[in-house]
């Protein structure tokens, strides 16, 4: 499991990413906790970021 911030209709956003899946957060994980906007998506890397 790792912690995701990315960028989504130029709102910054907050994410679970676990093995291929993305799950929103329902705000910033230091201030508002871990509750998450509904169930997960697959989430593939972006071409910029692989290696």
């Amino acid at each position: 499991m790792k912690i995701a911030r990315f960028s989504h209709n130029d709102a910054i956003a907050y994410g679970i990413l676990d093995d291929d899946e993305l799950v929103v957060l329902a705000g910033d994980p230091m201030f508002a906790g871990f509750d998450t906007t509904g169930p997960g998506s697959p989430w593939r890397m972006p071409r910029c970021w692989r290696r």
